[in-house]
């Protein structure tokens, strides 16, 4: 039987990146932005459901009010209202965008508030803490009989497929024994190469090769621009390997310790999060930082009216939106949307930070 705590961290979210804000600032005006908190552990999917159609009913009137036909808009969001399968495949927040041509729906790992939203440009800040990956790392549970990688923020976890990396030692000698080329070809980097057979020198050297292989795939699976931390779950023993190899520049010096064969998901999350929280917290300080004495000096905005103009001249360089993305219901409608697809546009970055109260939205400039 599938253990509840686990499916609770490994329901499926869909990828929000700043290329898919992008892609989203292209919607055409009237554009109907949802959003709402989910649940991924509610074995009755009906408040969800009713919350969808609250919002799509709210929608719906303002549409109607503004002269469009809101059936055809809305039509392939109201299909998801009584779609039972996909209520049960939530995360933390639903965001729903609309046009008249085409319709985006994304599961998040992060709550959101209820909006129900019509305007000429889409409602995406409340996303960027998303999008922004600040908070995203790996976990890398190693052992000689498994081999798990996980793709993780504050409040998911979900196991990636390995493409390049051997799972086990058991898996690697199988492989190694379709092509017996173990005593001819070169050792891999950070590994010795074998001679004799059998002992303790030859256990010591194929787990080298194993360490080796898997610090490969792993890089090659994540990319070698990957800039995310990576934490590793393992006996001490196989850090300073792992280490060695050179494959692996973001792993973590404070390990989990200890064998994490039977480490759940959410076990593996809970425990490498402390780890990573320090670097995340202080990048965020130091752009708080930047922000406090950019605003000093003119270099910053935040008035809604400003951050149009400067979006439309393709003067900002940086989006900044506030880590509690619930401050989207006492926002302004109107300049803050249009700034933000103006300057996503112009090839804006986003970020999240600690904000001023009441700013709702700011802009670090180009010029």
């Amino acid at each position: 039987m599938t253990d509840p705590t686990t499916e609770r961290f490994t329901d499926i979210v869909d990828e929000v990146t700043p290329d898919t804000l992008k892609k989203l600032a292209e919607l055409q005006s009237p554009v109907v932005s949802l959003m709402m908190p989910t649940h991924r552990d509610r074995t009755d999917t009906r408040h969800d459901s009713l919350l969808l159609r609250s919002l799509t009913d709210r929608a719906a009137e303002q549409l109607r009010e503004q002269g469009t036909d809101a059936d055809t808009v809305l039509a392939p969001v109201t299909r998801l209202i009584d779609d039972g399968g996909f209520w049960r495949r939530q995360a933390d927040g639903l965001a729903i965008f609309a046009d008249a041509e085409q319709h985006h729906v994304f599961r998040v790992p992060r709550t959101l508030p209820q909006v129900a939203r019509v305007g000429d440009a889409p409602l995406l800040w409340p996303l960027f803490r998303v999008a922004s990956g600040d908070e995203a790392f790996h976990v890398l549970a190693f052992s000689q009989n498994s081999v798990r990688l996980f793709e993780a923020n504050r409040d998911s976890i979900r196991e990636l497929e390995l493409t390049s990396a051997p799972s086990s030692m058991d898996e690697m000698e199988r492989a190694g024994t379709k092509e017996p080329e173990l005593q001819h070809q070169a050792a891999p980097r950070g590994t010795g190469a074998v001679h004799g057979h059998g002992g303790a020198d030859t256990a010591e050297v194929a787990l080298s090769k194993f360490v080796a292989e898997v610090a490969a795939g792993v890089r090659a699976q994540l990319g070698g621009d990957n800039r995310h931390p990576l934490v590793l779950a393992a006996v001490a023993e196989h850090l300073p390997a792992l280490q060695a190899t050179g494959q692996l520049p973001t792993l973590v010096d404070d390990p989990i310790a200890g064998n994490p064969d039977h480490l759940r998901p959410d076990e593996l999350l809970q425990a490498a999060w402390p780890v990573v929280r320090g670097p995340i917290d202080r990048q965020r300080a130091e752009l708080a930082e930047r922000f406090g004495a950019a605003h000093g000096t003119g270099s910053a905005v935040t008035d809604p009216a400003e951050l149009r103009r400067a979006a439309e001249e393709g003067r900002i360089a940086t989006l900044l939106a506030p880590v509690d993305a619930t401050a989207v219901q006492q926002a302004p409608e109107g300049d803050l949307d249009l700034a933000v697809v103006a300057a996503l546009r112009t090839g804006a970055e986003v970020a999240v930070t600690e904000l001023p109260e009441n700013v709702a939205l700011a802009a670090l400039l180009r010029f």
